[in-house]
């Protein structure tokens, strides 16, 4: 794959391989070390990658949501101790508050705080020391190794032997339970995830992903002025952010046909939006129970179960986000 010289204008130095589409592409640079160029290959993969790569433990904070183990919560309690939070008295402490953002903060540690009470940690990841191989499939799998161990001394020994035939008909029928034995643990996982869509989806979702492709990651890129490729995730992302900014029409173009002459004035304006607690309850409803959040929002778990004693305080938060026209950050 390599076609520059490596040394001189001869090319002395080779790299062997027998997947040449994952090459993106070769250099040959010179070096005041050797004689010989240094020979450089640009992969379309991150090699640094092991199997464990797509299944590394994210790293939570020390007090996040990240570290608790809902599934074992108990939602009553932390039902319960959040309808005794006095809302109105931790809104006023965080006065004066530009758009509610002290508020909000305070209403997400105060939420944690609960649930560390009601909810137990998550165990550290176990290291699986057990073969991952049944048991009942490791017993085939022994029996087998020792038939083909008496078929081969005896053919060594023995090439005529009449039982040679019975020894090869017990490996088929080996081979074959061992088959049905693999498809047998694939139907009873598969049953095993089906069984707790309704309870526990996440489990589903994760049988399911073992099975899906794996896509492949950005890059590298090649700069469009220089010929370049680019490694770097900032550089890739200015590539990529000038590829799509050029197909964005300018709003400053005087050429730009101006929409806004022909819109007549509206019949009526708003002057105000009223909405109530119950309101904020409705809008929690629509929410999935599993919606994904970040480590640092409250789970939506939390919020569907304890909406009533939470809808005062997100109530008092977005009205007054709505009186200074401001979003909490």
């Amino acid at each position: 794959v390599i076609h520059q010289p490596t040394r001189g204008n001869n090319i002395l130095d080779l790299v062997l391989t027998n997947r040449t589409h994952l090459i993106c592409e070769t250099k040959s640079t010179s070096t005041c070390l050797s004689d010989h160029n240094i020979v450089s290959v640009v992969l379309g993969y991150d090699a640094r990658r092991n199997a464990n790569y797509g299944h590394r433990v994210k790293e939570a904070e020390d007090f996040s949501y990240f570290n608790l183990n809902l599934m074992k919560a108990d939602l009553e309690q932390i039902n319960n101790d959040l309808k005794l939070v006095d809302w109105d008295y931790l809104f006023d402490i965080c006065q004066p508050d530009a758009d509610g953002s002290l508020f909000a903060e305070l209403i997400r540690l105060t939420v944690l705080q609960i649930c560390y009470m009601h909810a137990p940690t998550k165990d550290p990841p176990k290291v699986d020391k057990r073969p991952r191989v049944s048991r009942p499939r490791r017993i085939l799998h022994r029996k087998r190794k020792k038939l083909k161990g008496r078929l081969n001394s005896l053919k060594r020994l023995n090439p005529d032997a009449p039982a040679i035939k019975k020894l090869e008909e017990e490996l088929f029928l080996l081979a074959y339970e061992i088959q049905e034995n693999i498809r047998k643990e694939l139907t009873d996982r598969e049953l095993k995830a089906v069984e707790c869509v309704k309870n526990n989806p996440k489990y589903f979702f994760s049988y399911a992903k073992r099975f899906s492709k794996l896509k492949s990651n950005i890059g590298p890129l090649r700069a469009t002025k220089s010929g370049i490729l680019h490694h770097d995730p900032q550089t890739m992302a200015d590539i990529l952010q000038t590829q799509y900014s050029s197909v964005f029409s300018d709003p400053g173009n005087p050429k730009k046909r101006n929409t806004l002459d022909n819109n007549s004035e509206p019949s009526e304006t708003i002057s105000g939006i009223e909405f109530s607690e119950e309101d904020i309850i409705s809008a929690i409803d629509e929410i999935d129970p599993e919606s994904a959040t970040s480590d640092g929002d409250i789970p939506a778990k939390i919020l569907k179960f304890c909406k009533r004693p939470l809808s005062h305080a997100l109530f008092k938060l977005w009205k007054c986000s709505y009186e200074v026209g401001k979003i909490p950050q």
